[in-house]
């Protein structure tokens, strides 16, 4: 699933400088941060991995308010009870 593109007025950001800002704020918004793959290219974020069903709208809308990013790509793999994340 792709989420709807940002607001492409803004200043292009290094993929590597957009992947650390990523990560620093889903880190502080997501239970289970580490079993999150997060790529990016040229402002688009590709994150895969297992997610709880109610933190996947929590972690796309934080990541699409990161400044640079474009849009994100959706991969997760959502489930509803913990003990299949780790």
């Amino acid at each position: 699933m792709t989420s709807k593109p940002n607001d492409s007025t803004q200043d292009p950001v290094a993929d590597e400088i957009l992947e650390e800002r990523v990560r620093e704020e889903f880190h502080r918004e997501i239970r289970h941060a580490k079993s999150i793959e997060i790529q990016v290219h040229n402002g688009v974020v590709t994150v895969r991995g297992p997610i709880l069903v109610d933190e996947v709208d929590k972690l796309i809308s934080c990541i699409e308010a990161v400044p640079g990013v474009l849009r994100v790509e959706d991969h997760l793999q959502a489930h509803q009870t913990q003990p299949l994340i780790q």
